[in-house]
């Protein structure tokens, strides 16, 4: 071959390079362990995103990502040492704008057959698609397999998922999820690939509040149902919620889209993907796999929803069944209750006994069908299929004759009886069941009575008299009555000369006459040989009764008058339950207040008529009665119970016809009154405040009670439950002033709320992390300088490694209970220093004080966690002083006064903190097993400057000495104050001007310097 020939194959051979719908290049190989591009084709530059003139001043590793360069230069060194002639694998390249593609190489090394130098053949294929389709693959089945985990619950599924998201398509992932109890978006995942922003999303998900549905970019998905894409955004918080605005000032956005998550016919929540400046726009097989993981986690979520929905409709079930048992195993009917599957949730005592069953057990569970013949079985189960599924009544309202089969499996006629009543938002059935047997006994002998009436009347009387129900027989021209038996007799309370010609419409309750008389002319004109109802009928007495009334035509004689029988059976007691079961849902059986149910469907009712009524608004009040818990300790429950009625007759009193009291919890009560005006709430609040402070009687004893009030004002689209929580904050609020007033709720009110869930959660924090510690103030001998004891005094640090003031946090801890897990560390760190201190000989005749919260009081265990703690630590209790407010010691109950009298028994020294501030009620002093008594830093504040506390604290001290008291002023700031308590005669003291409170190690120093002096 020519020279000329090889050059043009050579070409040739260039252009199908060129050509090639993969990416090709190549690449020389050097010593230096480096490769540099010699050649590349127009499809390797575009999956490069680089130029080919670019390209050619470059080698392979300027494309790859940093942390994959040292991998592929392992392979380069095995291909120049003749270890490996190539290789293949899948990897990443980096485009100039920082996008990242994921391709397929494969390397082949061949040498330069002129120059002979070792060089690369690469061939390329863009691998993003698949490997994308393979990552949603794997991140759908990591969230499937949630639905399998013990415990699983909807933060990490949606953590998870955030995470591998953010990992993929980058840079962010965020979930919120439906949260249904008050229609809010609730942040439960959000993850970064980038670490710094990682730690910030942590932070944000910690401090996020739920978002109303409608605001910022997930609530408008949500609420639209549509995804949302965007490109950057000028203006965070016209997009993002709060909470996450500083996270998107700092990663600014590049490209983003929210999709909606809907499972069950509803949406649950939304997936936010975003990617930080500058980045391109999301590809559609990007989309698409947000769309199927949003798809999958909007599955865990409403499956993990549904199951805690399922639990919570058990236990509302389980209490309501609770509330009705007496009423149904009093009834003299079978009463079943079923689910809309048809599964038997409850039986009465009667329905046991009627079909031969020992226990409840033997039945829940079972379906409904196993008390039926299987013809009448299949017959009920369409009529049931047929309600559920178009609401037409076929079953529901309606008596019904139907055959039922017992345990052994015989058949009696039955009439069933089934209605619908909701229970915490699920459909539950009552079937009413009764045994007419011998009704049908009757029945029978008395349509073969009457079938020989023209042959044999004595016969049809003798029959007529001795039927088991109420039987009259009436004359279809006049509507009279011209007989009837003694069971009517009975039921109607009259006399058979006072019935006998009377009209038998009549008897029957003015409503219910028009339906009386349509059914005694259908029977009578022959459109229904028989007909049957349940209407109301009016005894001789006045009293009502309801029975179930049959009629029908006797076969007409000839020349005589015709006649309708008309057998009533009283149903009065069925009825009765039924009304009862209704009731229940819906009102509070002691005070027949409407229950929490019925009073959110007023409020809604009202809320709505405000919204065609602008101009008036709706008032909530919550209304809670002060020191109840007294009244029980005092008196006992059932005068308790007697409290509560009264308290609700008053409230009833003050309030229009219009208007709504509840009761919704054991004292608490909740007011709604619709079309107020802007001054009616505070009026309405006085009126209330000042009914129940009227004196009442309690146990033979005239008592005042007040009460606690706080109101929240609505508006039509506001949301009922939200109400009721804003009022009952603000009587939280009423409380914290003094009780026996109203508060109003405000923006500041709802702060503070928040200041306090806040606080809450950094001493649960500060409990589960180390994050508390005690200093102890020492308890001075005046006399002699001698520290004699010392006080243990909490500290509390935030996360963030801030301490917070006592004062901010115990009235906190008191409310919430979270003081007892905390005075339970209180005595524990404290004995286990007091035996560092003993060990060390540093503690004789030292006295270590634990202060006694007022729930820890009345909380009988209190003994037994002390004594532990004092057993575990070898601390004798004559060695701990006890210290209780005095506010606490004048309202303890007698479970208080017996845990004090217990401790005292047991060695523990008690003392009565803050002394003086319940002034004039010293007698209290003569009831307590008190042997310390501690005087309030108030009155100590006013020693040379107020002459009346001077005398105050002079009084004291001369108490202290005739009770045989040990004394202790507290808050001793200045050398005159101390001079002046100890002319006073009190010796003991603690204060800024003695020491202040100091951590342990201070404590220990000072302990053995006072051991130095006095050896």
């Amino acid at each position: 071959m020519r020279e000329g020939d090889v050059v043009a194959d050579a070409g040739v051979l260039w252009q199908a390079f060129d050509r090639a719908h993969v990416g090709r290049a190549l690449a020389g190989l050097y010593a230096d362990g480096t490769s540099r591009f010699l050649h590349v084709n127009p499809a390797f530059a575009g999956l490069t995103g680089a130029s080919r003139d670019v390209l050619l001043g470059m080698g392979l590793d300027d494309v790859r990502p940093p942390e994959e360069r040292e991998a592929f230069a392992r392979l380069r060194d095995e291909i120049l040492g003749g270890v490996r002639d190539g290789y293949e694998a899948e990897t990443r390249y980096v485009h100039p704008d920082g996008e990242e593609q994921w391709v397929r190489e494969v390397t082949t090394a061949v040498r330069d057959g002129v120059s002979g130098t070792l060089q690369m053949v690469v061939t390329v294929e863009d691998t993003t698609d698949d490997r994308l389709q393979r990552e949603r693959n794997r991140i759908v089945a990591a969230v499937s397999g949630q639905l399998t985990l013990d415990g699983a619950d909807v933060e990490s599924a949606a953590q998870q998922a955030a995470q591998e998201l953010a990992l993929l398509l980058g840079d962010g992932c965020k979930i919120d999820v439906v949260d249904r109890a008050d229609r809010t978006l609730r942040l439960v995942g959000f993850a970064h690939r980038n670490p710094d922003a990682a730690s910030l999303a942590r932070q944000i998900m910690e401090q996020a509040a739920p978002q109303r549905i409608g605001e910022g970019l997930a609530g408008r998905a949500v609420d639209t149902g549509e995804e949302i894409c965007s490109g950057h955004v000028d203006d965070p918080g016209t997009v993002w919620r709060p909470e996450t605005a500083a996270y998107h000032v700092r990663y600014p956005t590049g490209a983003l889209i929210c999709v909606p998550m809907g499972a069950r016919g509803g949406i649950v929540g939304a997936l936010t993907m975003v990617r930080v400046l500058p980045a391109r726009p999301y590809s559609d097989a990007e989309v698409e796999t947000v769309r199927a993981v949003a798809d999958k986690v909007g599955a865990v979520v409403a499956s993990i929803v549904h199951q805690a929905e399922r639990r919570r409709m058990h236990d509302a079930l389980a209490e309501s069944q609770a509330r009705v048992s007496a009423v149904l195993d009093t009834a003299v009917d079978a009463i079943f209750t079923s689910d809309e599957q048809g599964t038997i949730e409850s039986v009465n005592a009667s329905g046991l006994k009627m079909f031969g069953y020992d226990t409840e057990a033997d039945l829940v569970g079972r379906d409904v069908a196993l008390l039926m013949p299987e013809s009448d079985s299949s017959r009920h189960g369409g009529h049931m299929r047929r309600y559920l599924d178009s609401g037409e009544a076929h079953i529901i309202g309606i008596d019904r004759e139907v055959l039922a089969r017992r345990r052994d499996g015989t058949v009696f006629p039955v009439d069933l009886a089934v209605s619908e009543i909701n229970l915490g938002g699920r459909r539950v059935f009552t079937g009413f069941i009764r045994d007419i047997t011998e009704r049908k006994k009757a029945e029978h002998a008395l349509s073969r009575a009457a079938a020989l009436l023209a042959l044999s009347e004595q016969r049809f009387r003798s029959t007529f008299e001795e039927a088991p129900v109420g039987m009259a027989l009436v004359e279809i021209g006049a509507g009279s009555i011209v007989n009837v038996n003694n069971v009517f007799c009975e039921l109607a309370r009259r006399e058979a000369d006072d019935l006998l010609d009377r009209v038998a419409v009549s008897l029957v309750h003015a409503g219910d006459r028009t339906e009386f008389r349509s059914l005694l002319n259908d029977v009578a004109s022959g459109g229904a040989p028989r007909g049957q109802t349940e209407l109301r009928l009016v005894d001789g007495a006045g009293d009502i009764h309801w029975v179930r009334l049959s009629m029908s035509t006797i076969p007409a004689v000839p020349d005589e008058e015709r006649y309708v029988v008309m057998h009533a059976e009283d149903v009065t007691a069925r009825r009765t339950a039924e009304e009862k079961l209704t009731w229940l849902a819906l009102y509070d059986p002691l005070t027949q207040l409407a229950n929490r149910t019925l009073l959110l469907d007023h409020l809604a009712l009202a809320l709505n008529e405000s919204e065609r009524r602008p101009q008036s608004g709706v008032c909530v009040l919550y209304v809670d009665i002060d020191d109840f818990k007294y009244v029980n300790d005092t008196f006992g429950h059932t005068a308790g119970d007697r409290v509560l009625v009264e308290v609700a007759r008053r409230l009833r009193r003050e309030l229009r016809a219009a208007d709504t009291a509840a009761r919704v919890g054991g004292d608490e009560f909740v007011v709604v009154c619709g079309g107020v005006g802007e001054a009616d709430p505070e009026a309405i609040a006085t009126r209330i405040t000042r009914a129940v402070a009227r004196p009442m009687r309690i146990e033979e004893a005239e008592s005042v009670l007040t009460v606690s009030v706080g109101i929240a004002v609505g508006a039509g689209g506001d949301d009922p439950a939200e109400l009721i929580r804003a009022a009952d904050t603000a009587m939280y609020r009423a409380k914290t002033r003094g009780k026996n007033c109203w508060e109003m709720y405000t923006q500041a009110l709802q702060e503070a709320g928040a200041h306090r869930v806040e606080t809450a959660h950094v001493l649960r924090h500060a409990l589960d992390t180390s994050g508390l510690r005690l200093d102890y103030q020492p308890i001075v001998d005046l006399g002699t300088d001698a520290v004699i004891g010392a006080e243990a005094l909490l500290r509390v640090r935030d996360p963030a490694g801030r301490e917070l003031a006592p004062v901010s946090f115990l009235d906190v801890a008191e409310d919430t209970g979270l003081i007892v897990p905390l005075g339970e560390w209180v005595i524990q760190s404290a004995c286990r220093q007091f035996c560092t201190w003993r060990e060390g000989g540093q503690v004789n005749g030292f006295r270590l004080s634990v202060n006694l919260s007022t729930r820890q009081l009345l909380r009988p265990e209190t003994r037994e966690v002390l004594v532990a703690v004092l057993h575990g630590t070898a601390v004798d209790p004559s060695d701990v002083c006890l210290e209780i407010t005095e506010t606490a010691a004048l309202h303890t109950d007698r479970v208080s006064r017996r845990l004090l009298d217990r401790l005292a028994e047991d060695g523990f020294h008690l003392a009565i903190d803050d002394f003086g501030t319940g002034y004039g009620g010293f007698t209290y002093l003569h009831d307590l097993p008190v042997d310390t008594v501690k005087v309030d830093r108030s009155f100590v504040a006013g020693l040379g400057t107020h002459a009346r506390d001077l005398e105050i604290v002079r009084s004291i001290v001369a108490l202290a000495e005739a009770l045989g008291l040990m004394l202790v002023a507290e808050g001793v700031e200045t050398a005159s104050q101390r001079d002046t308590l100890l002319d006073l005669g009190c010796r003991y003291a603690q204060g800024f001007a003695l020491h202040r409170p100091q951590p342990p190690a201070a404590l220990t120093a000072l302990l053995e310097g006072q051991i130095k002096r006095d050896t």
